[in-house]
């Protein structure tokens, strides 16, 4: 138990179970949407981003009691996609390596089944850098990067 837990307990704010969380039900629906249509609007974007930081940050302080439990071995696992346990998975290993959600199951995939959070945390760097490159190159492609 780490202290910000500790001091939510003594002050009395209960942990709350994952399927009672309303932002935690919000952003599994957003990455449902995202999975199946993409997120098109800039108003699913920032809703996607700020329920994302809200229930990360839950899961950190330990306000939120998931049913996903990691593997005893330390492994980063991720249950089948169609797996009722998939969201939470992700949600749990964002929250833990502190990378987005996106970002996480794509390094997993790199990384492999049962990686260590150190490879799974250095795949999501290459992935941050790759994207970085890409849009370097793209604002120097549309002529904006020589302003």
């Amino acid at each position: 138990m780490n202290a910000l837990s500790h001091i939510f307990r003594l002050i009395g704010e209960p942990a709350v179970p994952f399927s009672a969380d309303p932002a935690a039900t919000e952003l599994v629906a957003l990455m449902k949407a995202q999975q199946r249509y993409g997120l098109p609007s800039a108003r699913m974007r920032m809703a996607f981003d700020e329920r994302e930081r809200q229930v990360c940050k839950a899961v950190r302080s330990e306000r939120l009691v998931m049913d996903y439990k990691p593997p005893a071995d330390g492994s980063v696992h991720l249950p089948a996609v169609d797996h009722p346990l998939y969201a939470q998975s992700l949600i749990f290993w964002a929250a833990v390596l502190r990378e987005p959600i996106m970002r996480v199951a794509e390094a997993c995939r790199r990384a492999g089944d049962f990686s260590t959070p150190d490879e799974v945390k250095q795949a999501a760097r290459k992935i941050a850098f790759e994207a970085s490159t890409m849009q370097t190159d793209r604002l120097r492609l549309s002529g904006f990067a020589d302003l």
